[in-house]
């Protein structure tokens, strides 16, 4: 097996880091640095410089930076292996086996052979689209008004009514079976054959960062057999490793462009394929839809990264609004500044690109009003003449709205407008939304926190133990400090912490390494392995003074994290066990503390 690190290393001297970033970015020499407009954030002023002596790049801008790899994963979606493999295989290596990799090489290879796969198809859609067989979906795509360039830009593409037109035109590509399965393009019919999982269908490929093909969603004709035998107006891809709808936003892939090319443009978040489509076409090129599915704060923690605000821009209906509540609380709740579009009653975003009204779509994009003012007005539209017993209504919905705030300075915000518009006072309404919070004060987001960005302060605070055990995985041969994670691991909130803390685990019980190393050859998801690949450059000479400060902190961040809830959890025998870590680590310890979540050092 080879070492990960001189693998690395390796392939990092036989491919400059100017020669990657040059080939998204226009550089040009200046005092020893190579400079660009930013490919992460719009700029008119370059301030992406790249250092080919250290092999870095850094934005002054944004603040993004890393090495050449970090850059591929940022602007690519690729996992930190995928990067690795991209650099390998042109620098003329082959990827090795390494120290610590326990991921299946065949089911990795079959994973591999199926995003091939997923992008032959794409191709194999498109074509059929302009063939005779795909008439009638272009007769129905013209009647909904979308352009061939937008068609284009997003692959869209006709699956035909046979039962195994793509099976066979795969399988004639050298795929098998298996794979054809993995991909969610296929499943076997009561016969064992294998036959195709989308037909008659408009079928429109879902691309990820990068514009890598993760899966398809399909429409079926007004008409069709599927409609005449109500099989569903659409159907996606199968849930999996390669299509997790609950991080998946449609039109992801053109994001980064769209907000390069207009710093003022929020990010529209609509309901469906067609919606993104025409709103493209009507010159919006900042819009996205979930995957079938609504907001989650998988989407909203993407969604920040963009530090863009959102505007929700959801059907009329009873359903629509809804989603516009629950997606705008998930939102405000992971930090991302937010605010709602209203659409006539009956009318959504490509029924009003088709009837060529794109200036008032575009006027109520622009006049979208922020989630608590919206909220306000929905309540006036539904009570009217608000009394006493209407007003307390209300008010306790503003308090939750006002107690899910990230930023202070927004919660005290909506305070004085809520306040203003139920003619209430400041005591009363403070009063009722601290009633069901404890005593303690919010814990701060500390942002000089020693692991990279990563939420709100309970998921950043259960980062930074994941992060100390990583980078000292010493920490998990004692005794006590097992008994401490498998305390806490239940109760973890951040999905990467769970993860990453189960497979610490596991590798330590199977004896296995479980370093940083080990950890980014064996997690090939593109947003973990990014946080892992930031951990590489991490001034944190001391993971066990953090660990220790990590721990500390997590019984005050959760009570905060879940003090609207009706079911607080219970810290006293993780406090006691946290009590006896602290003392028998930090024995012989006179190093300065790391930076921490820990909320009683931030007083």
């Amino acid at each position: 097996m080879v070492d990960l690190r001189e693998f690395v290393d390796s392939v990092k001297d036989r491919i400059p880091i100017e020669v990657v970033v040059g080939r998204k970015v226009q550089l040009s020499t200046k005092s020893g640095r190579m400079w660009g407009l930013c490919p992460f954030h719009p700029e008119k002023t370059a301030s992406f410089t790249v250092q080919p002596d250290s092999g870095r790049f850094h934005c002054f801008g944004c603040g993004k930076s890393g090495d050449v790899l970090n850059f591929l994963q940022e602007s690519e979606g690729l996992s930190f292996i995928e990067a690795l493999e991209r650099l390998a295989d042109e620098a003329g290596f082959e990827m090795p086996g390494f120290s610590g990799d326990r991921r299946d090489p065949k089911k990795s290879n079959r994973l591999k052979k199926a995003r091939e796969a997923l992008a032959a198809a794409r191709v194999l859609y498109s074509q059929s689209l302009n063939e005779p067989a795909g008439a009638a979906a272009r007769d129905y795509l013209l009647e909904r008004s979308l352009s061939a360039e937008v068609l284009e830009t997003f692959c869209v593409g006709w699956a035909p009514n046979e039962a195994d037109w793509l099976v066979r035109a795969l399988l004639g590509k050298g795929f098998s079976p298996e794979v054809l399965a993995e991909a969610g393009l296929s499943f076997n019919d009561s016969a064992g054959k294998p036959v195709d999982r989308f037909r008659e269908r408009i079928m429109f490929p879902v691309l990820e960062r990068g514009a890598r093909t993760v899966g398809f969603g399909g429409r079926f004709l007004p008409g069709s057999w599927a409609d005449e035998n109500n099989r569903g107006k659409y159907i996606n891809s199968p849930e999996g490793p390669l299509f997790p709808k609950r991080r998946i936003l449609f039109g992801i892939h053109l994001l980064p462009d769209g907000l390069r090319d207009n710093a003022e443009a929020p990010i529209v978040v609509t309901e469906g394929y067609l919606d993104v489509m025409s709103l493209h076409q009507a010159g919006v090129k900042t819009c996205l839809a979930a995957q079938g599915t609504a907001l989650t704060s998988d989407h909203a923690r993407l969604l920040r990264r963009f530090d863009r605000k959102v505007v929700l821009l959801m059907d009329a209906d009873e359903a629509g609004q809804r989603a516009a509540h629950k997606g705008a609380r998930v939102l405000v709740e992971e930090g991302v500044a937010c605010e709602i579009a209203s659409l006539p009653d009956g009318r959504d975003p490509a029924a009003m690109v088709a009837s060529k009204e794109e200036a008032e779509l575009l006027q109520r994009i622009a006049s979208a009003e922020d989630i608590i003012d919206w909220r306000l007005s929905s309540w006036f539209r539904k009570v009217g003449q608000l009394g006493p017993a209407d007003k307390n209504r209300v008010a306790q919905e503003m308090a939750e709205w006002v107690n899910s705030a990230v930023s202070p300075v927004l919660a005290d915000t909506w305070v004085r407008r809520v306040c203003d518009r139920l003619g209430i006072g400041e005591q009363a309404f403070n009063a009722l939304c601290h009633s069901d919070s404890n005593s303690n004060p919010p814990a701060p987001v500390h942002h000089q926190s020693s692991v990279p960005e990563s939420g709100n302060t309970l998921q950043r605070n259960e980062r930074e133990i994941v992060a100390a055990i990583l980078l000292d995985p010493s920490l998990l041969s004692r005794k006590r400090n097992l008994e401490a994670l498998q305390g806490i691991q239940e109760g973890l909130t951040d999905a990467f912490a769970a993860r990453l803390l189960a497979w610490c685990l596991e590798s330590r019980a199977e004896s296995e390494q479980s370093g940083l190393d080990e950890a980014l050859a064996s997690f090939s998801d593109p947003e973990i392995s990014l946080w892992l690949s930031g951990l590489r450059d991490l001034p944190l000479e001391e993971p066990a003074r953090a660990f220790v400060n990590a721990l500390e902190a997590l019984p005050q961040n959760r009570r905060q994290s879940i003090r609207n809830s009706e079911h607080p959890v219970d810290d006293d025998a993780l406090r006691k066990l946290q009590r006896e870590v602290q003392v028998s680590m930090r024995i012989g310890e006179k190093t300065p503390q790391q930076s921490t979540t820990n909320p009683a050092e931030q007083e």
